[in-house]
């Protein structure tokens, strides 16, 4: 009884929701799974559909702050790593266009100054060239493949070495 108590306490301070939406595919075959009609996303995912461009605006303005703090001694770099939406990532595929969700990645990239590794577009350019399970089905989470490739996309930013 405790345990659900304190859930319901997290979940009003954080606005958080435990529903999922189901969001039509336009595709099939983009999952390895039985359903591959439909994504399962979390409810508060569509939130983010109401953000309008003076949100990303402050949201980059708070990013520079933060850069400039962590930077400030001089050592230390700053890199901001997003993890794109999964509606936003399959959104040509989304069989009503307006399920979407912008992309977060994108629109804080848009200030050259932030160090933003493109995280987005590594995983669209493999769902689009028919990569299944860069995102589990049932679920917001990256499958393997989409593990793989975002720690790439990192590496790449950072000027790793190739090990292959």
């Amino acid at each position: 009884m405790r345990q659900r108590h304190l859930g319901a306490i997290f979940q009003r301070r954080t606005h958080l929701n435990n529903q999922v939406l189901e969001v039509p595919l336009a595709k099939p075959g983009l999952f390895s799974s039985p359903n591959d009609r439909d994504l399962l996303v979390y409810f508060d995912e569509s939130r983010k559909k109401d953000l309008k461009e003076s949100d990303f605006s402050d949201l980059r303005s708070g990013i520079s702050v933060f850069q400039k703090i962590i930077e400030s001694n001089g050592i230390t770099k700053f890199v901001l790593l997003i993890a794109p939406d999964k509606t936003s990532s399959y959104a040509p595929y989304l069989k009503n266009p307006q399920d979407a969700t912008v992309n977060l990645v994108a629109e804080v990239a848009k200030d050259p100054s932030l160090p933003v590794p493109r995280t987005d577009k590594i995983l669209t350019e493999a769902i689009a060239a028919g990569i299944p399970d860069i995102y589990l089905s049932n679920d917001s989470h990256w499958g393997s493949h989409g593990h793989r490739l975002f720690a790439k996309a990192i590496a790449d930013f950072l000027g790793a070495p190739d090990k292959n």
